[in-house]
């Protein structure tokens, strides 16, 4: 890109370093002690000091590459540093005290409480743990499941309480290519959860700190008492709860499904278009004051964060309100800023406070969708320039979400693995209708004393929000709404960026070594989709799944599965995730369901020979030499029978066997010398069978 257009944006290229730096820690933690970048800072901050004294700003100015190129390291350093320093390998983080027995322990709610099929679910911060002599003090973020009772269903942001309990690790994923919920959770700092039925009525001195949480939560509550009055129909009420106070606890599947396949998910998260819709709310209610009052900036910015707060704090709106807050800022003090610094000015204190959000879905995507509408829309929006007005605002509305979509829809294929068709229609609809619904809602709120207004505002509230449900509701079941198969690796999505960023570099200088970067990094990213597909093509894999009520054994050839299974029909969910995501990662043409009957099964895969025993089964007379005996229901200690008759170089225990018996099992195996897989104690099994 121009130097002129670099030399603008500073502190963007300095946010980019220093994110770098943060993701190399929080992946890669132990690479350096933390007291090491300090130290190397320190040293470059004595070195800074004594070139100022004994060298002319003139000659500095000359090793620009030089001097750059040191500041870039100290940033990528902080970066590192900083996450680190968040990370659980801190001494009093919880992940490194022993938390096999009951344990003493205080904990904070630091989330709203959300109400789950059979508990109550939120996020507690543990502050200090107790032993039988001493107290001592512990960090880190663990997440809270409550018995559903009334007792705990009135627990506020910010209480503090005391409970025994015994603090589990989050399991990882089981399976190839199922969600990983504890890597979810680990990008947030959170590796522990605990199950509570009571808790300790020990009385805390109350805290301004906590004082504040539980008048936001209370307010809250309020608002959404007035919504349940004023709105009676409960899936209008879900889809305003999502937009107006970023609760979707009431949303159906369904209302879920609507949004998602038409494209308008991202309304349902409180974002920068809610906070930029309540920005000029307030900007037009405090018209009093002069634009650049002190007073007027302050109640912006107070505005703005407690709508942030009440909202429950996501990446998105916290990105927002700080963006809006420094947008505040620039007005108040009437300095033009460029948009790309304030986006980086918030990217950078968000950062620094929580390094952990970069790994945010909702962060990585919100700061994509608006760097690529600044930049692109304009530019999109230039193509064609209507006279109609209807036309031009429609066309506006298109702009946007056509370089909405071109930021966003490398990590949208990565994460949720389809692409919504229809996202223009169905943008051109929510859009408007998520501002009237805003405009609307807080007009709710302000007449909620009064019944006389606040029936028909109510009335009409909801008569928009249902016109809104129904259009995404055709919009998703019009045909091909969802194009699905989409499984990118981590390096296509850097690929792909990597192509967008230089695109965007030819469109601003339009040179020509620009347009050949970009090609470039389209060929390899053309290729890599190119040779997965070729791999998989040649490819032979056998697996046993990690599943605890049926048993799960896929056999794939290039892109033919067949799948062996107890499940019945009317089980089909428990291996759906299985069927869904392993046709998408292994670009299967074909797939078959068998039941898997009672007995011993033989089957012969790409030249290896394989025996099941699923739960009773008579041995054959003839002593069998096999590569593989998956074992499944099996009650039978026995194991020295069935190794002498069939012979197998691996014996693969599922998850569906008597648990009690693992141990005469490992013993056996041990006694017997033959080698042996326990699904339950691991992993799904996959063995690769090229031969």
């Amino acid at each position: 890109m121009s130097n002129v257009f670099l030399k603008e944006i500073p502190l963007l290229r300095v946010y980019l370093v220093y994110a770098i730096g943060t993701y190399i820690g929080l992946q890669f933690p132990l690479l350096l002690p933390y007291y090491i970048p300090l130290l190397i800072l320190g040293i470059s901050l004595f070195t800074v000091i004594i070139i100022k004294l004994n060298y002319s700003a003139d000659y500095l100015r000359q090793q620009t590459t030089t001097v750059n190129l040191f500041l870039f390291l100290c940033i990528l350093l902080l970066g590192f540093n900083q996450a680190v320093i968040n990370q659980k390998h801190v001494k009093s983080h919880l992940s490194n005290r022993n938390t096999s027995e009951k344990t003493l322990l205080r904990f904070e709610l630091i989330q709203n409480l959300e109400e789950k099929a059979n508990s109550y679910q939120a996020l507690g911060q543990v502050i200090t743990g107790h032993s039988i002599n001493s107290s001592n003090p512990i960090t880190g973020k663990v997440l809270l499941h409550f018995s559903k009772t009334d007792k705990f269903s009135q627990m506020k942001l910010g209480d503090e309480f005391y409970t025994y309990c015994i603090p589990r690790p989050i399991e990882a994923a089981k399976n190839p290519q199922q969600f990983n919920y504890a890597d979810y959770l680990a990008a947030q700092q959170i590796f522990h959860q605990v199950f509570i039925d009571t808790i300790l009525s020990i009385s805390i001195k109350p805290k301004i700190s906590r004082k504040i949480p539980h008048m936001l939560s209370s307010l809250r509550g309020y608002l959404e008492k007035v919504l349940l009055k004023a709105v009676p129909k409960v899936e209008e009420r879900s889809i305003a709860q999502a937009l107006l106070l970023g609760n979707k606890d009431l949303l159906s599947h369904t209302t879920k499904l609507n949004f998602s396949n038409s494209g308008a998910m991202h309304v349902l998260a409180v974002s920068g278009l809610h906070v930029g819709i309540i920005y000029l709310i307030l900007s037009h209610m405090l018209f009093f004051f002069n634009s650049n009052s002190q007073s007027k900036v302050i109640l912006l910015i107070s505005g703005i964060w407690v709508y942030a707060i009440i909202t429950g704090g996501s990446p998105s709106v916290l990105r927002a309100a700080t963006m809006f807050s420094f947008i505040a800022i620039g007005k108040g003090t009437k300095q033009h800023v460029s948009i790309y610094n304030l986006l980086a000015a918030s990217a950078l204190i968000l950062t620094t406070f929580q390094a952990n959000i970069i790994l945010h879905i909702g962060f990585q995507l919100s700061y994509c969708a608006v760097i690529s509408i600044i930049y692109f829309q304009p530019k999109i929006y230039s193509l064609y320039l209507p006279k109609q007005w209807i036309i031009d605002k429609i066309w506006i509305l298109s702009s946007v979400s056509i370089a909405a979509q071109i930021g966003t829809l490398p990590l949208s294929l990565y994460y949720f693995h389809q692409f919504p068709i229809y996202f223009l229609l169905s943008n051109i609809l929510v859009i408007p209708a998520a501002s009237l619904i805003i405009y609307l809602g807080i007009l709710t709120f302000v007449s909620s004393p009064f019944d006389c207004l606040l029936s028909p505002i109510g009335q009409l509230l909801q008569n928009v929000l249902s016109c809104l449900n129904e259009s995404l509701r055709i919009l998703s079941n019009l045909p091909g709404a969802i194009s699905h198969g989409w499984w990118l690796q981590r390096h296509e999505v850097i690929l792909s960026y990597l192509f967008i960023l230089i695109l965007a570099g030819y469109l601003t200088t339009r040179q020509g070594k620009w347009l050949i970067g970009a090609f470039f990094f389209l060929f390899l990213l053309v290729s890599s989709f190119s040779i997965n597909k070729i791999i998989q093509k040649h490819s032979n894999d056998f697996t046993v799944y990690h599943t605890k009520k049926g048993s799960l054994i896929a056999f794939r050839s290039g892109s033919h599965q067949t799948i062996y299974t107890t499940y019945t029909k009317d089980e089909a969910t428990n291996i759906r995730f299985i069927n869904n995501n392993s046709a998408l990662a292994n670009q299967l043409n074909t797939q078959k369901v068998k039941l898997l009957h009672p007995g011993l099964s033989f089957l012969s895969f790409c030249d290896y020979n394989i025996a099941i025993l699923n739960g009773e089964h008579r041995l054959p007379s003839k002593k069998q030499s096999l590569d593989y005996v998956v074992l499944c229901h099996q009650d039978d200690t026995n194991l020295n029978r069935i190794h002498e008759v069939l012979k197998a170089d691996l014996y693969i225990f599922d998850s569906t066997n008597n648990y009690y018996l693992y141990k005469v099992w490992k013993s056996t195996c041990k006694d017997l010398n033959i080698n042996c897989y326990f699904v339950r104690d691991s992993v799904a099994f996959e063995q690769n069978l090229n031969k």
